[in-house]
């Protein structure tokens, strides 16, 4: 028995210790890591000059719900260094946290987001007909609408923090709730008998989204702007059914409102880049403080400090940039080669993620994050020639409410229709449905807002 007993625990011994010396090894693979790849390189090269701090948005959205009487852009600086000191601080998982008291003093109404769901149809309609609210609302946001107006007079947006997957960002839903109430306030004009002060108060708030879309290196602020470009656009299409005559005393200008996305606006290369930082960013925190694994919010029995062992930041950043730069390629590709190019995009996604799914001596942890962490960009690019069609679409509404055309002079004026007043997807004319008199052309993003049933609708 006893020697029964002394086999058992001689094997048992020769196991752990054959055990720890292949964790030790194992272990010892992952300490060492690869250097940057040219591709990771490039992909984390800063281009252009920064922005004055004058110049930059990101300033005046931080301080914009600042007490009354503040300076947005003073408090907004004052807010940034704060969350300096967070970012370089202890606290790794929570670095937005702690400047409530700074900012939060003005919000809102809130009655204003039930005004109208922007996902429905019927907003506009809804918008119009409450009308008799835009005064008590204007006059209640006063200040906050002064300085939502005031944003376009910055020269662009860009975040002066270390990018982070934690980032705080600026209050968004009161601005999106701002540009809500602003059209209100146009259309209250428009239905009271200035039609054309109206219009000129919706394109007031046109060249800021624009600078957002075409200067913010983080992915929210355009997303925000892509919604507020989206709710101008059905705007002005109900005005044009409202008001004939005003639209046709301002339509040179409603074009150049209206005017397809430059390539700078459409394009999300500066997100690329952005993202892609601050992946490589948490990677390495990671590595170095067991702490940062709570921004995940993910529950394991494994203990941090073993998973720490089995990251490697700077070759998961370099499959990172394999994954990320097959994306970023086709961001410049214009609408109908993007639509060719996808499905040939989402077999090398599926080829990867099987890759990836294996069990792997090197790097095992950061390749799993790999795969977790990185986003998919193409719905959002959709969504941004989505954007590009509505725009173009609108414009030709109101070119020929306009020129006062005929229903039956309509079909002839949309299909002899050239670039820009055409299908970004197809490069041919929009369809004009004369049962129903709606113009329309389909939507290719997933769960498009704004769009009916997949198509974006103006009818007449």
């Amino acid at each position: 028995m006893k020697r029964a007993l002394k086999a058992i625990a001689w094997v048992s011994g020769l196991l752990l210790l054959l055990l720890g010396v292949a964790f030790g090894l194992w272990a010892g693979i992952n300490a060492f890591d690869e250097e940057l790849s040219p591709e990771s390189k490039k992909l984390l090269a800063r281009e252009g000059a920064a922005l004055k701090d004058e110049d930059n948005a990101y300033y005046a959205l931080w301080g914009m719900t600042a007490a009354e009487g503040a300076d947005p852009h003073a408090v907004g600086k004052r807010v940034s260094v704060a969350l300096a000191a967070k970012q370089a601080g202890s606290d790794v998982a929570a670095p937005g946290s702690g400047y409530d008291a700074e900012i939060k003093k003005l919000k809102p109404s809130p009655e204003i987001a039930k005004l109208c769901d922007w996902v429905k149809e019927d907003c506009y309609a809804k918008l119009a007909a409450a009308v008799d609210r835009a005064d008590p609302f204007v006059q209640e946001n006063a200040t906050l609408l002064g300085r939502y107006a005031a944003l376009g007079r910055y020269k662009g947006y860009s975040d002066p923090l270390t990018p982070g997957i934690a980032s705080a960002f600026p209050p968004f839903q009161d601005v999106s709730n701002l540009a809500t109430l602003d059209l209100l306030a146009a259309i209250a004009q428009a239905k009271r008998g200035d039609a054309v002060a109206g219009l000129k108060r919706i394109g007031s708030g046109i060249p800021a989204a624009r600078m957002f879309l075409a200067s913010s290196d983080q992915l929210v602020p355009k997303v925000v702007f892509v919604n507020v470009l989206h709710r101008h656009a059905v705007v002005v299409a109900g005005l044009a059914a409202d008001f004939p005559d005003a639209v046709a005393a301002e339509q040179a200008q409603i074009a150049k409102w209206l005017a397809p996305l430059t390539p700078e606006e459409r394009s999300i290369a500066p997100v690329f880049r952005y993202e892609f930082e601050a992946l490589h960013n948490f990677f390495a925190d990671l590595t170095r403080d067991s702490r940062s694994w709570a921004v995940l919010g993910e529950s394991s029995n494994t203990p941090e400090w073993v998973k720490m062992r089995f990251i490697q930041p700077n070759a998961s950043t370099n499959m990172l940039a394999v994954m990320m730069s097959d994306e970023k390629g086709l961001t410049a590709l214009p609408a109908d080669r993007l639509l060719a190019e996808l499905p040939a995009l989402e077999q090398r996604r599926a080829a990867r993620k099987a890759s990836h799914e294996g069990f792997s001596v090197r790097n095992p942890v950061g390749r799993r994050f790999v795969e977790d962490t990185a986003a998919d960009y193409t719905q959002y690019v959709l969504r941004m020639h989505d954007l590009d069609a509505h725009l173009r679409l609108t414009a030709l509404a109101v070119e020929i409410r306009a020129r006062k055309l005929e229903s039956g002079a309509i079909a002839a004026f949309v299909a002899a229709a050239v670039a820009p007043a055409v299908d970004p997807y197809t490069g041919k004319p929009f369809k004009w449905d004369a049962e129903k008199r709606e113009l329309s052309t389909s939507s290719q993003a997933k769960g498009q807002r704004y769009a009916r049933g997949g198509r974006f609708v103006v009818s007449f």
